[in-house]
């Protein structure tokens, strides 16, 4: 096994593994993907993925962001699922792919880059949803759904298949993030309910 093939399945299972904690409302989650996002900035930039390498560096910092934001014991300021408003939702979609749009066009008229849109979506889009992700608003996972099939694409084309395998799993496991936050979210809707008709 060559060196640079190690270092991308080392990639892989951390990211793997970074999502599945992150389905499951698992702080560390955020330790094991800062370090897949600090090992995938290298990567990247060697792929000449250059956005992909900034986002990657945006992951990083984020990591560090959700393990603090994340780690509330006390159950009064605990950081709970909840959705986002469809007003916001719609101006955050709009937003983002406007900046798609121009950030795709100067690539391909100032990058030697033949994925220039793709690779701006992909990176424009994973900045939203993992902010979302961090805020734990229960539609972020449906942003990583469609991210990771575009980015299963884009890897495709840059022949990484290690990292294209992963975000096909990252596809499966988005839906398993979505339905396991949802049901997170409606339990807690429940009991507060519950709560407000005893008292």
């Amino acid at each position: 096994m060559n060196t640079a093939l190690f270092i991308e399945i080392i990639a892989v299972a951390l990211s793997l593994l970074y999502v599945w904690l992150a389905a499951k409302e698992n702080k560390w989650c955020w330790l094991f993907g800062g370090i897949g996002s600090a090992i995938y900035v290298y990567i990247n930039f060697t792929s000449h993925l250059y956005y992909d390498t900034l986002l990657q560096l945006y992951y990083v910092l984020v990591a560090v962001y959700g393990l603090l934001h994340w780690n509330k014991t006390n159950t009064k300021s605990q950081v709970e699922v909840r959705p986002i408003s469809k007003q916001n939702l719609v101006f955050v979609l709009a937003l983002s792919a406007i900046a798609t749009y121009f950030l795709g066009e100067w690539s391909k008229a100032h990058i030697a880059q033949n994925t220039s849109h793709l690779d701006a979506g992909v990176t424009i889009f994973s900045l939203v949803a993992t902010w979302l992700t961090a805020r734990k608003i229960l539609e972020s996972w449906l942003l990583w759904i469609a991210i990771d099939i575009a980015a299963t694409f884009m890897y495709y084309l840059k022949g990484l298949h290690a990292t294209t395998l992963l975000y096909i799993l990252f596809t499966i496991m988005a839906v398993y993030g979505y339905f396991k936050w949802k049901k997170t979210a409606s339990t807690k809707g429940e009991n507060q309910d519950l709560q407000h008709a005893s008292s």
